[in-house]
């Protein structure tokens, strides 16, 4: 049985994204099994940034949370989910929508976070970043 995973925005957008061709292949490349999650956070940044920043139609646009929901759990965020983003901001210095999407793991998989897993200042604030996931 393989590890369960938590995928972030960025994978997802490099994924269904054509604009960067060596980022698309990347994200492709790792043939992520359908025993991951995604927050309900990730695919609301995933449908908004898709049309926005990388030009893709509405009628593209409009089957990713389809194709989302059917390839990988869906982890909802909740006031709970929000409270818990408020306990992760400021001890790990991450920024408040990478705590969103930290307070949105799975109770056994939040406190295996620190392995591997590292904060990170990127443009002004920090990024969670694991170190098997880098896309650049």
């Amino acid at each position: 049985m393989s590890a369960k995973f938590f995928l972030d925005t960025t994978i997802l957008v490099y994924a269904y994204s054509a604009n960067e061709p060596a980022k698309n292949a990347r994200a492709r490349a790792l043939n992520l099994p359908a025993n991951g999650w995604v927050s309900t956070q990730v695919l609301t940044e995933l449908v908004n940034v898709l049309p926005r920043k990388f030009k893709l139609d509405w009628s593209v646009a409009d089957i990713i949370p389809e194709d989302i929901t059917a390839s990988f759990s869906i982890r909802t965020n909740t006031p709970a989910t929000i409270l818990r983003a408020t306990h992760v901001a400021q001890p790990y210095g991450f920024s408040w929508f990478d705590s969103l999407i930290v307070a949105a793991l799975d109770g056994t998989l939040r406190h295996a976070l620190p392995r591997g897993f590292t904060a990170q200042p990127a443009a002004g604030r920090h990024v969670a970043r694991h170190q098997s996931l880098r896309l650049a």
